[in-house]
């Protein structure tokens, strides 16, 4: 019989029955502070097993999971029973309660990361916490039929006019950060949006991690037209967390072409889906991204940030 067993801090010499995504990571919640984080796993202590890890990071009375990235939150192995999950989210409570912790966040990936998700999301509002964000995510099934199956026929007519036109996809080396990250932030100056990160903090976290960060740009000649950086969150996700095109191309939309391609790695390398992000502005949804994504075979996701103030 497992004996399963909650508990603080990573056991030694046991193994995660999940994959845990980039953003859990030890090294990468390191990046987003060096102090404060405090850990809780569930274990199966009969196969030395992580089955479920849940990451804070302590600021003054509050709790936060994550500190900086797009998501955090217990992560969990299919093997972990429903009802156990549900105490262990009630053990790393407790446990920051006792801390003198007066204020949990936790930001969930998107719910089409997992079948389960939906699940934590009931738990969590039971367990009393509220949505205190509710953005629209969007991604795409990765299957073994190709992406211009379920691209709506006005982006496949702009897919083969890119075609026409003779626009090249390539794949390109870590070291041409500087040129894909200054074409997207160009491209987003131009419509007055800023990006997320820094060029220091990205080439931080590409040094860390240069196997999960994918660079992938669609040229015209040898000019760029649409660029993407991506990352790849587990084996099985791929999340295009920058991408944009250059405003000369707007009548051709060569990200539906960039797109395409992505897809056609997810396919060859096994991933299973292409995270499009979420489709906010301002705390606002921007209606008009999320139905292009929608438009290119995107389907729409919830993706919650929970409160909750302990007493």
């Amino acid at each position: 019989m497992k004996e399963i067993v909650f508990c603080e801090g990573t056991p030694d010499s046991y193994s995660s029955d999940f994959d845990p995504s980039i953003f859990n990571l030890h090294a990468h919640r390191m990046l987003q502070s060096d102090t404060g984080w405090v850990s809780f796993h569930a274990v199966d202590n009969t196969d030395r097993k992580i089955l479920a890890s849940v990451h804070f990071c302590l600021r003054s009375s509050d709790a936060w999971s994550p500190l900086r990235a797009p998501f955090g939150s217990v992560e969990f192995s299919d093997a972990l029973a429903t009802e156990t999950l549900f105490e262990f989210l009630k053990f790393a409570e407790s446990q920051l309660a006792q801390r003198g912790v007066r204020r949990m966040v936790i930001k969930n990936s998107p719910e089409n990361y997992s079948g389960r998700l939906p699940v934590v999301t009931t738990m969590l509002i039971n367990l009393g916490y509220h949505v205190l964000d509710s953005e629209v995510a969007a991604g795409i099934p990765v299957t073994r039929a190709p992406l211009e199956n379920s691209l709506h026929r006005s982006e496949r007519r702009r897919l083969e006019r890119c075609k026409s036109e003779g626009l090249t996809f390539r794949q390109l080396p870590s070291r041409a950060l500087d040129d894909i990250y200054g074409f997207i932030h160009s491209c987003r100056s131009e419509k007055n949006f800023n990006l997320s990160m820094t060029l220091d903090d990205m080439q931080r976290t590409i040094d860390q991690f240069p196997e999960r960060y994918l660079l992938f740009g669609l040229y015209d000649g040898r000019q760029l037209a649409a660029a993407s950086i991506c990352i790849r969150v587990t084996k099985n996700i791929l999340y295009d967390f920058y991408h944009d095109h250059s405003s000369s191309y707007d009548q051709y939309s060569p990200v539906v072409m960039l797109v395409n391609e992505i897809y056609h790695y997810c396919q060859r390398e096994d991933v299973r889906l292409l995270d499009l992000g979420t489709s906010a502005e301002n705390g606002r949804p921007n209606f008009g991204l999320l139905h292009f994504k929608l438009l290119i075979g995107g389907r729409a996701s919830n993706k919650f940030t929970f409160e909750k103030h302990l007493r």
